[in-house]
């Protein structure tokens, strides 16, 4: 019986020091998070206070950007936008564990409560003018096997003066985080805006992230933005939208290659936008991503960047300029390529397709010393580009059209009547897609126009025939 006893108080000794553990483990991973989102040279994050008890603590976190950054704007701080400068303050409610009786029963090391300052103009403004009983909450907790699990969102709004008129559905965020590794994923239902001159509402918004970010470095991973559908209304324009835009989609990845090498890509795309009766573009997308760099070269970009961020005073342009020339010079003798592919989309039903790639010859760069990257002669020395699009003849012959009317009416001759503008750019662009084609800039494909195109060393050469640049 003794033995029991001794037993219990000694297990209700350990549970009783363990808050005390788990709080000092969770006070140091805070100001350890803290110290490495300072890494960043645009943002300021300090823990303004830390009331760390026994069962729980109390601490407040204040957001702002960095004074360096605004020092290396021309000019300072934008006029009007002083609020920039302030500082966020963010309430911490954290309770320790590893048993944490919080309207239930939880086992984790500690649970996280954030919030604006109640008292903070931002949360004022939002509780007054838009009855928000928050700006934005974060609540996580930390699991006994390691990480942070989060989940996070700001508060439906149902506003109206009647003059303008918007609800907003909430946004609705969950996550983790271990160690570098942060996941997140978001919605936001709906917004709309009404006023009495137009009606917009954005649709099933989404954001998807996984990423992993090391301290004083360069982030890894990939994301992906959506939105289902934007339209555009007036009631000045009749009852069809003004502009109505379907299935956006933004996505993005940077990721380092087993050659020592990084790769940033970004891909934009669109299923249809129309904009009145007369203009509707499908199947768009736009790709672009740099490959080739030199991953070291990077990693000392970025520290060169918080290092001549952090400086004071601040260092003026063309000393950042001169900082940053000895990295960017080993960037460019990596060979670095930039491509634009693809390049798609079907306007008014007829497509045009194109890609386009530019790369960097380190054999043909002058010795370091010797480079003056403000002479053109160096990028047209250095610069390999190779191109090639196709297009309808519909949508070559409607573009070339347009351009040609608007390059009329900008002519400033008075004489000529909408009836003279029509009638001459249709004559001068039959004529000039004739031209091209009996040059060899383009080939007749039947119902197509096709072109491929390579720059190198100065020369220009279009369907392998050279053109002449006078360079």
């Amino acid at each position: 019986m003794k033995k029991a006893v001794i037993a219990l108080v000694a297990i209700l000794v350990v549970l009783l020091a363990l808050p005390l553990l788990t709080g000092m483990m969770t006070q140091s991973r805070i100001e350890e998070r803290v110290a490495a989102l300072n890494s960043n040279p645009f943002v300021v994050v300090e823990v303004a206070s830390y009331d760390r008890g026994w069962l729980g603590a109390a601490a407040q976190i204040e957001l702002g950007i960095n004074p360096q950054y605004f020092a290396q704007m021309a000019g300072g701080v934008p006029a009007g936008a002083a609020f920039l400068e302030q500082r966020l303050p963010v309430q911490l409610e954290i309770k320790h564990g590893p048993v944490i009786v919080d309207g239930g029963v939880q086992i984790a090391l500690s649970t996280v409560v954030a919030t604006f300052d109640p008292a903070s103009p931002v949360a004022v403004l939002a509780r007054d003018q838009l009855g928000m009983p928050y700006v934005f909450q974060l609540r996580g907790h930390a699991p006994i096997t390691g990480g942070f699990v989060f989940e996070a969102d700001i508060p439906p709004v149902d506003y109206g003066d009647g003059t303008n008129d918007f609800t907003f559905s909430g946004l609705r965020v969950d996550g983790t985080l271990r160690g570098d590794h942060v996941t997140s994923r978001g919605n936001i239902d709906s917004f709309d805006f009404t006023s009495a001159g137009a009606t917009a509402v954005v649709e099933q918004i989404r954001f998807d992230m996984d990423s992993e970010y090391h301290v004083g470095s360069f982030g890894v991973g990939k994301g992906e933005f959506n939105i289902a559908r934007v339209v555009v209304t007036s009631p000045f324009a009749g009852p069809d939208p003004l502009f109505t835009a379907q299935g956006l989609r933004v996505g993005g990845e940077s990721a380092l290659e087993d050659d020592g090498t990084m790769r940033i890509g970004a891909n934009y795309s669109v299923e249809s936008v129309t904009a009145g009766t007369g203009f509707r573009l499908a199947d768009a997308e736009l790709g672009i991503a740099v490959a080739d760099l030199d991953a070291e070269a990077m990693k000392d970009y970025f520290a060169t960047i918080q290092l001549v961020m952090g400086q004071e005073p601040a260092a003026a342009p063309d000393e950042l300029l001169a900082a940053l020339v000895p990295v960017l010079e080993r960037l460019l003798e990596g060979g670095p390529n930039l491509a634009v592919d693809p390049i798609r989309f079907a306007m008014n039903g007829e497509p045009f397709s194109a890609k386009f790639l530019i790369e960097v010859d380190p054999a043909a760069l002058p010795p370091a010393p010797m480079r003056n990257y403000q002479d053109p002669s160096l990028w047209l020395a250095a610069a390999i580009v190779t191109a090639e699009a196709e297009v309808s003849k519909v949508l070559a012959h409607d573009l070339a059209q347009q351009a040609m009317r608007m390059q009329l009416a900008g002519s400033g001759d008075p004489s000529l009547t909408d009836d003279d503008i029509n009638a001459q750019a249709e004559a001068q662009v039959g004529l000039m897609l004739v031209q091209l084609t009996g040059m060899g800039m383009l080939r007749d494909t039947g119902d197509r126009y096709t072109t491929n195109a390579r720059f190198a060393q100065g020369t220009l050469t279009v369907n392998g025939t050279p053109v002449p640049l006078g360079l």
